[in-house]
This record gives structure tokens, sequence and C-alpha cells, in this order.
């Protein structure tokens, strides 16, 4: 967790998002808590969520340039986040999946980063239904991006070295 730690102050000190102060520990004797990933946990300790949900402080890489729309989402948030996929039964995401950057797509849904409880691995998720020329599109899945949240934050800081 250390290694973790230290990461995370890297790439928080890179970007202009503003942070909440970390998890209070009446929301850490939450029984919800219990089975969030440790990773998760770490992390939150520090940093619960980013301050105002506009501005993304996590990035991807899209037609060769960084985009930064992802909002880091607080222990409350991610709650939320799950109840909704959870309602949309979608199947390629299980409960294991717990999404921690979020953004919302045009109607139902949206985009994220989760990290799974018992691999450990990070995932973009899509969990969306949106209306197009009279039909409905549903973009649903779970697509690996990082085998851990160490990798992925790695990944983030060499996104921010290319802006």
């Amino acid at each position: 967790m250390k290694q973790l730690s230290k990461i995370w102050y890297d790439f928080v000190k890179l970007s202009p998002i503003e942070l909440n102060i970390g998890i209070s520990k009446k929301l850490q004797n939450n029984s919800d808590w219990v089975n969030f990933p440790e990773d998760l946990k770490t992390i939150l300790k520090i940093n619960n969520g980013q301050k105002k949900l506009k501005g993304g402080f996590f990035g991807i890489l899209s037609d060769g340039k960084t985009i930064y729309k992802f909002s880091f989402l607080d222990f409350e948030s991610i709650l939320k986040s799950r109840k909704i996929i959870k309602e949309m039964k979608i199947r390629e995401i299980d409960e294991n999946e717990f999404p921690f950057a979020f953004i919302k797509s045009r109607d139902i849904g949206g985009f994220g980063f989760s990290i799974n409880s018992i691999n450990k691995q990070i995932n973009y998720i899509s969990f969306s239904e949106y209306d197009y020329n009279g039909g409905t599109v549903h973009n649903k899945g779970k697509y690996k991006y990082a085998n851990n949240m160490i990798e992925f934050l790695e990944n983030q800081i060499m996104l921010k070295q290319f802006e």
C-alpha cells in the first residue's frame, strides 16, 4: 500500500482538479466499506473523490490525444454508480466491479473506470443506453485497461506527460 500511496501522491500533484480530504471514519464504518477493494480504500482514505464533478481527473487516450473527462468519484457516488449498474442488469459488469471514475453519457448511464474486487484489474466500463434515430442503442461492457491500480496510475502519469 505504501507504493500505491506514493504513486497516488505523485499523480495528484500533476492535476489542477481539487480533491476532497480523505474519507471520514464514520463512512468507513458503513457496512458497504468492507466490500471495497483495498487499493480503492487506500486512495479514498487519502482523497474521497474530487470537489466538483466538473472537469476530468482521469484521462484516456483517444484519437492520438489525451482527453480528461472522467470524474473521480467519492464513496457515496461509487455506491450510487454500483446501484445504477445493478439496476441495468448488465451481464458483462458483475458485482465485483467498483466504478471509481465516471462520465455521464447522453441519456442513461455512462462510461468510466472500475476496479475488480477479486483480481484487482482496472477495467474501462460502459453502461449506457441512448436513442439514436428512433432506436435504442445499448453500449454496455467491460474492457481490461490495466492489471492493477498502480499500473493504471502509472499510465495516467504518462498521459499527463504528453499534454
